[in-house]
């Protein structure tokens, strides 16, 4: 049973003001979608496997979605070198898998035009974008060896928030993978997002699915919780009611995620089993240090190597059923966005 910081236990619905834990006004939880300040405790003392360091998800009775608590001002200190650098044989799979799902958007599309991807990391998504015609922009947060490897090959980079352009509408396409939920202001990037889209524009938004089997099943030892790098976590009513807010209108969910979605399954249940916290991922990632035992090493790979078959059956089985761990979101741009100005397009971005 979760419990408060005090270590009260929290029966189901019930709220940490119940508890008189947050007595104080200034201490009360508004919500970014809804302005509620009606929030049930999700999960408390989550460790942070990177720090160690507790968090609580707290999530919005008025419309689900649910945010970590507290949110480092600050968030260096939670994206190490090593996070989400992989080895050359897991790079290879998720490229793979990530090749695929461009190739997919541009069949769906049709016609080439001006791409974004907000958080293009590696540049996967972009590489295979351009390389099918579409002129790329890409973004990160920071400057980093594998940002700076694009420009190179004809791909321009801005680094820091969307601010660097121009508001006004000039991308065809405008991708957020895996990052809206790292966003302190989730919203307020997904306004810029539709003020960047010229008017029919797609964006295409895929996060973690609180409400998806492998969330419930798995409870606090979800993976894709990920606190506090996952500072907000949606459900698919929750991210439609966010694109809604912002004008534009969601034309498709799909939860099919070979990339993510079983080896979510795979940590989860490592995780659930008493394993350090997201040890397999610490371990791909080069962050173990050799700190753990052999045996314990050797153990996690070889429940992992069982796991993966039933994973992947699990996975499949809860695409079908349209609650799996990763939704894929699809939304255009009505013609009016907040009642804002548009301006015309021009021939070129403007930075």
């Amino acid at each position: 049973m979760p419990q408060s910081d005090e270590g009260r236990d929290l029966q189901p619905g019930q709220t940490l003001a119940a508890l008189k834990l947050w007595e104080e006004p200034e201490e009360m939880f508004t919500c970014t979608l809804c302005h509620s300040t009606d929030t049930v405790p999700y999960a408390s003392e989550l460790r942070d496997y990177i720090t160690n360091r507790p968090f609580t998800v707290l999530r919005c009775h008025g419309c689900g979605l649910a945010f970590t608590s507290p949110q480092p001002e600050h968030l260096g200190e939670f994206y190490p070198r090593q996070y989400r650098r992989f080895g050359s044989f897991v790079s290879a799979v998720l490229q793979f898998f990530y090749a695929r799902k461009v190739q997919a958007c541009v069949r769906a599309l049709r016609q080439r035009g001006r791409a974004l991807e907000i958080g293009c990391g590696s540049g996967w998504m972009l590489r295979t974008l351009h390389r099918a015609g579409w002129q790329v922009v890409g973004n990160e947060r920071v400057a980093d060896t594998s940002v700076s490897l694009l420009p190179k090959e004809g791909i321009p980079i801005f680094v820091g928030g969307l601010e660097a352009l121009q508001p006004f509408p000039q991308f065809d396409l405008i991708i957020l993978f895996q990052v809206l939920e790292h966003l302190k202001d989730p919203l307020a990037v997904l306004r810029q997002c539709s003020r960047l889209l010229v008017p029919g524009g797609t964006l295409v938004v895929a996060a973690p699915n609180l409400d998806s089997w492998q969330a419930k099943a798995c409870g606090r030892a979800w993976f894709h919780l990920d606190v506090p790098r996952h500072l907000f976590h949606f459900t698919p009513s929750s991210l439609e009611r966010a694109l809604d807010q912002v004008g534009l209108q969601v034309t498709s969910v799909e939860f099919h995620s070979f990339e993510h979605d079983p080896y979510g399954w795979v940590q989860s249940i490592l995780n659930r089993m008493k394993f350090p916290n997201n040890h397999l991922t610490r371990m791909l990632m080069g962050m173990d240090g050799g700190t753990t035992s052999v045996f314990s090493r050797t153990a996690v790979l070889t429940i992992s190597a069982v796991l993966l078959l039933p994973s992947v059956a699990l996975s499949i089985m809860s695409w079908m059923a349209g609650s799996g761990a990763i939704m894929q979101v699809w939304a255009s741009k009505r013609n009016q966005v907040d009642a804002d100005p548009v301006e015309s397009r021009t021939s070129d971005p403007v930075w």
